[in-house]
């Protein structure tokens, strides 16, 4: 789901007209002429708040009964007559009407402000909104209040949320970077995003350099203290390269006019871009209500692309200049650089939206994937992303497919960093021991060959976990301090790289039980990577570690639902089955604990889970036979030693382990 928020021009506050004034950050407040307006009726509220986040309309009724009323489609649409008439009689005490099709509602254009647009249109213009001047987690705090009228406005509201943050921090960027937007205002929008949060070092940057250009040398440097003491507390890091240069820069007087400086070199490894890269081309429209359609797929398809972690997506704006026309794929790649072109077209199909696509390599043309989704479009709001979503889950698997063969094809000596990655990352997941060292020696390859490819840092990281959790190390400690340094340096590299942060956060959870701060690095990794299967893999793996099995099994649904083609996707469901075993759930534990051992019987977490749950439903000889399988696999193991080393939190350990010893694993 995208925010669709009006494009109307903001009203002149000097002669504006009487207008509704609809406010839903913090809350819910409606006010016409300045005087608050009685609206008793929640959900009356509610409709009118959904009615002005879709631009004004039209929403079907269809759709409104859906949203709020779990009740029956008779009860749903008579409770909705009710609630619309109610909503219909203040509006026109107002002077004001609303547009009602019989099928559709409709606000009239022109008669109402939403304080979200006005908010985020003020702020790309350098104006900072009085609410979010007073408290900024205001933009957090969309419709509060509401989210218990219906699980269905409940779940649109998170979505809702997370849309307003991504394109709030938009807007600041772009406010940030316009040089026709005056340096106070500039300042005053930085000042914001600092507020907002802390550990936003581009903002930072961009407030301590003004500050400095002003002559506000002390200004400048308390905003680095403040960053480096927030990074410090949070994340347990220091700011990057670039702020800390600007500092020097800062501290020794080099910034003290408008305008760019040479800041201090500092000589660290580059960070690498994954080889595979990949444009999303427009989409042709079969007719023109279409076209504004297949730009929200487009769109979409860019942004969750751009949130998987490891695939490099070119940016919309470049891709534009193709236009949705028949260019040759090749000559694309040749101008821009691209492994991949996705191209495709979008039309009726009755009832339903079509979109057909294509994923071309551009080195020779060939089609690697060729994909048809079709949507219902009975609600068209939010349809796109659920589309782009689709699209991701079938195209993300299919890049990565053809990487490695294409990896496998090439000549020992013509291997990239990217290639070697690829292909050790594939064989760690196989779990074999016959060839798990030969994984992590691809792995520590790709690092030789390219120090700064921080993709591969965070992948021998991963490695050195799973040989401890394998019971293959011949040295835990050591595997513990490589995978922490590892991941260190991969963070070094790229401090936003997703997965990175997912991994630091599992080497807190996993060798340190530091279940704060894994927390801080995993919600940073599903903040710069929302399509990350990787970080949602590890979220539910530190959620289930401390107990929360029913956020464990969300997390893990989400990674599984992103790329359910994955050839990796049995330890997503391990985690699912973990989060079940967790939350009680024994009988789903037990069913995908089974599917898991189907698709990679050496995975012995699973198994351990697996026995665990068939003790806890009751079922002690098939726990004992998974125990046996699991010691055929691990002989050495013991309780008393994985009872020390276990990531899981004091709440649940003595229960686990108590529940493997009746499953016949030794003391």
């Amino acid at each position: 789901m995208k925010v669709q928020l009006s494009s109307r021009p903001r009203p002149s506050t000097a002669a504006a007209p009487s207008r509704l004034q609809i406010s839903i950050m913090g809350g819910l407040t409606l006010s016409f002429s300045g005087r608050p307006v009685a609206l008793p009726h929640r959900k009356a509220r509610v409709i009118l708040a959904y009615l002005a986040v879709r631009g004004g309309g039209p929403v079907s009724r269809e759709r409104l009964a859906d949203l709020l009323w779990n009740t029956g489609e008779a009860q749903s649409r008579g409770a909705l007559r009710t609630t619309i008439y109610e909503l219909r009689r203040v509006l026109q005490a107002c002077g004001l009407a609303m547009r009602d099709s019989g099928n559709d509602l409709a606000l009239d254009p022109g008669t109402w402000d939403l304080d979200l647009s006005d908010a985020l249109a003020s702020i790309t213009e350098g104006e900072i909104p009085a609410p979010l001047a007073a408290y900024p987690a205001n933009i957090t705090r969309i419709l509060e209040g509401y989210e218990d009228l219906s699980e269905g406005l409940s779940a649109w509201i998170r979505e809702l949320r997370a849309n307003v943050q991504y394109e709030f921090r938009s807007a600041i960027g772009k406010a940030l970077t316009d040089p026709a937007i005056p340096r106070a205002s500039r300042k005053s929008v930085a000042e914001l995003a600092t507020r907002f949060d802390p550990l936003d070092e581009a903002a930072c940057r961009a407030l301590m350099q003004l500050a400095a250009e002003d002559g506000e040398t002390s200004v400048a440097l308390r905003t680095y203290a403040r960053l480096y003491e927030a990074l410090d507390h949070e994340l347990g890091m220091e700011p990057a390269e670039e702020t800390q240069a600007l500092v020097a820069a800062i501290k020794v007087g080099r910034l003290t006019s408008p305008g760019p400086v040479a800041l201090p070199r500092v000589e660290v490894p580059q960070p690498s871009l994954p080889p595979a890269t990949l444009v999303v081309l427009p989409l042709a429209a079969s007719s023109p209500d279409l076209a504004a359609f297949a730009d929200g797929i487009q769109e979409g398809t860019i942004h969750v692309l751009s949130g998987i972690g490891d695939l490099f997506v070119i940016a919309r704006g470049t891709a534009m200049r193709y236009g949705p026309g028949h260019v040759d794929p090749r000559e694309i790649g040749r101008e821009l650089g691209v492994d991949y072109v996705l191209s495709g077209r979008v039309s009726d199909a009755g009832s339903a939206v079509r979109v057909t696509t294509e994923l071309v390599a551009t080195s020779n043309g060939v089609v690697i994937r060729s994909d048809r989704h079709e949507v219902a479009r009975a609600d068209r709001f939010g349809l796109h992303d659920r589309i782009a979503e689709l699209m991701v889950a079938t195209l993300a698997p299919a890049v990565k497919e053809h990487d490695l063969a294409r990896a496998r094809r090439k000549p020992p000596a013509e291997q990239t960093a990217y290639d070697l990655m690829l292909q050790g990352v594939d064989l760690q997941y196989a779990l074999s021991e016959t060839t798990y060292d030969h994984a992590g020696a691809l792995l520590e390859e790709a690092i030789r060959r390219d120090p700064g490819f921080a993709p591969a840092h965070a992948y021998l990281a991963t490695w050195h976990n799973f040989r401890i959790g394998q019971g293959w190390s011949p040295d835990r400690a050591a595997d513990a301090r490589a995978a922490e340094r590892h991941v260190a340096i991969a963070l070094d590299l790229d401090r936003n790289n997703a997965v990175a942060l997912a991994i630091q956060g599992q080497v807190c959870s996993f060798h340190q039980r530091n279940y704060r701060l894994a927390r801080r690095y995993l919600d940073r990794a599903l903040e710069v990577g929302p399509s990350c299967v990787v970080a949602w893999t590890l979220s539910s793996a530190t959620h289930g570690w401390t107990g929360h099995g029913a956020e464990a099994v969300a997390d893990a649904r989400r990674a599984l639902a992103l790329s359910p083609r994955d050839p990796f996707a049995f330890f997503a469901e391990h985690m699912l089955s973990q989060g079940h075993y967790m939350a009680g759930e024994y009988d789903a534990a037990i069913t995908l604990g089974h599917r898991v051992e189907d698709a990679n019987p050496r995975l012995t977490s699973n198994l351990r889970t697996l026995a665990a749950a068939l003790v806890a439903a009751g079922d002690r000889d098939q726990a004992r036979e998974v125990g046996a399988r699991m010691l055929r696999l691990e002989p050495e193991f013991r309780l008393a030693p994985f009872e020390a080393r276990t990531p899981l939190a004091d709440g649940v350990r003595g229960t686990y382990v108590g529940r493997l010893r009746m499953a016949g694993l030794p003391d």
